[in-house]
Order: C-alpha cells, then structure tokens, then sequence
C-alpha cells in the first residue's frame, strides 16, 4: 500500500520541487540527492538528504524566514515551502546530514496507511488512488523538467526508490 497524505498536490510538489533543486544547485552540479519516505507515528516523512556544504546553526534557526537567504535570492523559497507544510497541518525542517550536507524533513499526517514503506502518493479533495497517482506522476515529471531547466540533468527519483548518484 502507497503512503498516502490529503492535500493540495500542487503545493506539495512545489515543495518538494523546491527542495530538490535547492538541494542540485547547493551541490554545483554534482553529488548526491537522496529522498525517502515512511510511516513515522501517524505521520508520512519525507526526507530530502543532499551531500551540499551544509548549513551553519546559525542560519538553520533563521532559514524558514521570510526574505532570509545564504544565496542570491528573494529568500521566498523555504518560507513558502515552510507555510505549505502548516498549512497541510506539517511541519518541515532541516538537520545536519552525518558525512556532510544537510537533511530536509517533511511531516505531514498520514492517511490510510497500511505498511510502513511504500509509494508517495498525494491524495487531493475526494479523489481516488488513481487521481492521486496520476497527480505524483505529474509533479515527477514537473520536478524532472525544472532540474533540466536550471541544468542539473532530466532526471529525478520516485520517492522510495534508490537515489541517482552523479
């Protein structure tokens, strides 16, 4: 059985999007992006593990800011993604990855969940199982075309599956 969360796939692929090309860009091109997924009590977590050079204690307390930015940006990015996951009822956060990087982890409330590994699928509004595949499918290959669109390559991982190392 798929892990399964309710809520708006769009935003939550623009979460994991951002994620993900936040995490190619901070590695310049090469390294390693990892994403798993799994059943956590009661809720679904996703994790984003890159190998970039890391974010200092400093930074970490600020980086869901508004404005807030170690690069040359809006600094828009995280908050928006921070916002998204409240307002899915998560949370997100990051953490030092052991060897190196950073780890970005997103809580959201499971539902329907009857193995503790398996498929991300987002459910939206009263949709079924193939709805919500078809969603992830979508937002998959959305991810795939913004990291070759900022030239990190065309492709991307399903969630769960073993990561594309460069």
């Amino acid at each position: 059985a798929p892990l399964v969360v309710h809520g708006n796939p769009v935003m939550l692929g623009q979460v994991a999007t951002n994620l993900m090309v936040n995490a190619c860009e901070v590695q310049q091109g090469r390294g390693e992006l990892l994403t798993s997924a799994r059943l956590e009590a009661g809720q679904v977590v996703a994790e984003f593990a890159d190998r970039g050079p890391g974010i200092p204690e400093a930074d970490r307390q600020r980086i869901f800011e508004p404005f807030f930015s170690t690069k040359d940006s809006t600094g828009l990015g995280l908050s928006i993604c921070h916002t998204i996951a409240r307002q899915h009822d998560g949370e997100l956060d990051v953490r030092p990855r052991e060897g190196g990087g950073s780890i970005f982890r997103l809580r959201l409330p499971a539902l329907g969940i009857e193995r503790e590994t398996g498929d991300h699928v987002l459910r939206h509004g009263r949709g079924d199982a193939a709805f919500a595949r078809h969603h992830a499918q979508a937002i998959e290959a959305g991810i795939a075309a913004g990291l070759a669109g900022k030239g990190h390559g065309g492709e991307a991982a399903r969630v769960g599956q073993r990561p594309h190392r460069r």
